[in-house]
């Protein structure tokens, strides 16, 4: 069930129709469970598109953007517990930062990598990457509106 409608939808239709008047009547929790879940799937992602990517480029540099995604994902996985552990202790500013500084940037990485071992990538991983800073940047603004 998703954090943001009584629908089951996955967070990546949840996200991507959800209104700037829905954001509004959301509690701070509802909005840290939908941010959470954001981080997830978006790491989930990036691991398949980059597993994607090395079997088109079929190289070394490929590997190595295969090894970083994986440690990328499991930085995000403890990133979100910490981001929980600060908005359960309604320490917003503090769960900004650490949204902002760690898990957003490693989005950054992890597209540098894919850069690394072609030009701009398979079309499909460009596109799915684009997708993923549109949903991150979405989740970092609702973490922002977050009132301590």
């Amino acid at each position: 069930m998703c954090a943001l409608t009584p629908n089951p939808q996955t967070c990546w239709n949840c996200i991507d129709n959800i209104s700037r008047e829905d954001v509004v009547v959301l509690t701070d929790i509802e909005v840290v469970e939908a941010l959470l879940i954001c981080a997830e799937q978006a790491a989930s992602l990036l691991l398949s598109v980059t597993k994607d990517a090395a079997r088109h480029a079929n190289d070394g540099k490929a590997t190595v953007a295969l090894d970083a995604c994986v440690e990328n994902f499991e930085e995000l996985k403890h990133n979100s517990n910490e981001i929980q552990v600060k908005v359960d202790s309604r320490s917003f500013e503090d769960a900004k930062g650490l949204f902002n500084e760690t898990i957003y940037k490693k989005l950054e990485i992890c597209k540098h990598y894919f850069q690394a071992f072609e030009v701009n990538g398979p079309p499909n991983v460009v596109l799915e990457m684009n997708h993923v800073k549109d949903n991150y940047t979405f989740a970092y603004s609702l973490l922002v509106n977050l009132k301590p």
